[in-house]
């Protein structure tokens, strides 16, 4: 390990450049960011307390995903890559026993085999969330397969309306608003999912038929500023949820044709048009009032009745 001091804007991790460590920050305040044609996107703010780098550990030969840099003077701790891989060698053999079990009951983790869970449980990430706790944002930048292995969860998504005169209707950027309009936003709860369950979308091969190789390609070329490298719902924890996340492309790496094509297929749950939501949701606004005047009407009925 190293001890190293850095003063505001310098670059720690350079995108591209081969790993050889990761980082412990004791202090002071780090981005995270990609630059794509001359414009800066930053991915995430790390403070005091936090690591970096460490994603990149368990491969011998791998590339920087993203840019870091200090935003104020910063302390770090580094650990070399050689140091981290022997000091992981003495493996907590209980622990991993029971990650392959949690694993093994995973549909689209057992398919693969054994074999397949000792390749990707380094690279695994387990974690554990509290009731209503957010685990994903709507919109947020991931590269994450996450997978449930307890617990429940409701997938929502904000969608746009317009409001005119109390009515609501569908909205979309064409829409004309009127004085007196306004758009509102409506969070809908698309579906529940449990153990087993994965999310969110997995993006689909622009090559087709498909190709591994050029899949693989594709997961390693993902652009923050791409709008297909975002989350098109928001995870809440219904209950204590206990995830495992890998990066899509360490599970592609590893995964059979099968096993990647499938994930992809699963996957059009959370890809219902906007328009289709907006119109479920009208809908069911009608109807919930239609209920509401029967019940009205029969309720007066019955009043009626007996006087």
């Amino acid at each position: 390990m190293q001890y190293e001091a850095h003063d505001a804007g310098r670059v720690i991790l350079k995108e591209g450049h081969f790993s050889t460590g990761f980082y412990f920050l004791l202090s002071g305040q780090v981005e995270v960011f990609k630059i794509r044609n001359g414009i800066k996107y930053r991915l995430n703010v790390l403070n005091a307390g936090s690591a970096f780098g460490e994603r990149t550990m368990y491969r011998l030969k791998d590339y920087r995903k993203a840019c870091v840099a200090t935003t104020v003077p910063c302390e770090f701790l580094r650990v070399h890559k050689q140091e981290f891989i022997r000091i992981a060698q003495i493996d907590d053999q209980e622990t991993r026993k029971h990650r392959q079990s949690q694993l093994m009951s995973v549909p689209h983790f057992s398919e693969g085999g054994l074999d397949f869970i000792d390749k990707i449980l380094p690279f695994c990430e387990f974690v554990t969330y509290d009731s209503q706790q957010s685990i994903l944002l709507q919109d947020s930048h991931v590269f994450q397969l996450y997978t449930i292995l307890s617990g429940t969860c409701r997938c929502v998504k904000i969608v746009p309306f317009l409001r005119h005169k109390g009515v609501l209707s569908a909205y979309n950027m064409d829409t004309a608003v009127r004085d007196g309009d306004e758009v509102v936003q409506e969070m809908l709860t698309l579906t529940e999912i449990g153990p087993g369950d994965h999310f969110p979308s997995v993006p689909s091969p622009t090559i087709v038929p498909f190709m591994r190789e050029a899949y693989l390609v594709q997961l390693l070329a993902e652009d923050p500023a791409d709008g297909k490298a975002r989350a098109s719902v928001s995870v809440i924890a219904n209950s204590t949820v206990e995830i495992v996340g890998i990066t899509r492309y360490q599970y592609a790496q590893y995964a059979t044709n099968n096993m990647i094509m499938r994930l992809i297929d699963e996957s059009n749950i959370f890809k219902v048009p906007m328009n289709e939501l907006q119109a479920a949701y009208l809908e069911r606004l009608k109807w919930d009032s239609f209920k509401k005047k029967v019940a009205s009407e029969v309720i007066s009925r019955a009043k009626t009745a007996h006087h």
